[in-house]
């Protein structure tokens, strides 16, 4: 059985109901996809309380609580998308 490719990368982007983006997470760890795109969603959430709350507010945040935050968001309009960047065979695919 082949292994599973991982991705080089995901970037999490928010976006108001305009559509116009507001915050971006990206993880370029060497991790499985669900766990990247786990940590970029944390990292996100950050990024958007960072965005819409004054500095000291936004990083006294719980982790918890960001990403209720977001979450209450998303249900008011906000859209979360997770992008994949490359796999870990890319490089050498047309070696």
């Amino acid at each position: 059985m082949p292994k599973a490719k991982h991705p080089k990368g995901i970037i999490g982007i928010f976006t108001s109901p305009e559509g116009s983006v507001t915050a971006t997470a990206p993880v370029f760890e060497s991790l499985s996809r669900f766990n990247q795109e786990v940590l970029a969603a944390r990292r996100l959430a950050l990024e958007v309380a960072r965005a819409y709350c004054a500095p000291d507010f936004a990083n006294s945040m719980s982790e918890h609580d960001r990403e209720k935050t977001m979450n209450a968001m998303r249900a008011n309009g906000f859209k979360v998308t997770y992008i994949t960047i490359g796999y870990e065979d890319d490089d050498n695919a047309n070696a």
